[in-house]
């Protein structure tokens, strides 16, 4: 196995180093700043910054809402150089964006997954539609249909909006070697928090059992980009690390369209099934197909997947 592979094969550890912030998978990133800083807090440890960091990021996980649309890119890249000394590097990128609901009673998320590698021709890609009743994939022009209640619905829409846990700000904030919070022109407010790698070790926040072997942890920096009307923006976590292989991890979220993001059209199973099945729809939208010369009309589909027809 040449070196590159032998790296690849180490692609999980990628996700871990971009620290437990990866497991929320809500946050969003933006290498846009929203403008020129209007005014600025820095330091290397001052609590009175601490405090308005933990306090703002505060404000925008507890600020409620119904509705919003989501863009979630992860860009890994390995390079490592081979026997005769010249660089590989394999990218891998992972995009995930749609839209979700979190009404209490009816909740529902719409997503696209495509992911990708410079190493590789083709792409992985599918949609996914999910509600109370049936979790819907569609991949390469085919639909299928699982179960789903709302259990199900609500763990997905919580791996999207889970972002900026106390947990997680408080553990960032206490590996700290460095933060400040930015208010921009544009009203926002951007926070970064950089990470002393040692304590990060330390405190074991971080697995490091699965790298190479002279290789260590390099970087781990957050930052949140925070609306005026205290949303969450953009995040991005950015994560690397010294050695050979080298490894470098970028996680950038975004949210958009707070309460103003809508329903996409939802697929229609029974009318798919019929259409595969080769029945043909006639003017009032009813699914017909001729059998034994007698003209036969789609009923309904039932949960074992089987087609019941109605005569004339």
């Amino acid at each position: 196995m040449n070196k590159l592979a032998t790296a690849t094969c180490a692609l999980t550890l990628a996700s871990a180093l971009a620290f437990p912030l990866a497991a929320c998978s809500a946050p969003q990133g933006s290498n846009s700043s929203g403008g020129a800083a209007g005014s600025s807090q820095e330091t290397q440890l001052d609590e009175g910054v601490k405090a308005s960091i933990v306090s703002k990021i505060g404000e925008a996980r507890e600020h409620s809402f119904n509705n919003v649309t989501f863009d979630m890119t992860v860009e890994t890249a390995v390079a490592v150089r081979d026997d005769e000394g010249n660089l590989q590097q394999q990218i891998n990128l992972i995009e995930r964006k749609g839209e979700l609901d979190q009404d209490p009673e009816n909740p529902w998320m719409h997503m696209t997954y495509e992911s990708s590698s410079n190493m590789e021709l083709g792409k992985t890609v599918y949609e996914m539609f999910i509600d109370p009743t049936a979790m819907y994939m569609v991949q390469e022009g085919a639909l299928y249909r699982n179960a789903s209640d709302k259990s199900v619905v609500d763990a997905q829409v919580a791996s999207i909006t889970g972002i900026g846990s106390e947990t997680e700000v408080n553990d960032l904030l206490d590996v700290a070697k460095s933060y400040e919070m930015q208010e921009q022109a544009n009203g926002d407010t951007l926070i970064t928090i950089t990470a002393d790698v040692d304590k990060l070790i330390e405190k074991s926040l971080i697995d490091t059992s699965a790298l190479p072997e002279g290789s260590s942890i390099a970087t781990l920096v957050a930052s949140y980009v925070i609306s005026s009307d205290n949303h969450f923006k953009t995040v991005r976590l950015i994560s690397s690390t010294s050695g050979s292989p080298t490894y470098r991890v970028d996680q950038t979220f975004k949210f958009s369209k707070y309460d103003e993001t809508a329903k996409p059209e939802w697929p229609d199973i029974e009318a798919y099934t019929a259409k595969m099945a080769g029945f043909e729809q006639g003017e009032d939208g009813r699914w017909f197909i001729y059998d034994n010369g007698e003209k036969v009309y789609f009923d309904y589909l039932d949960e074992n997947g089987s087609i019941h027809v109605l005569p004339e």
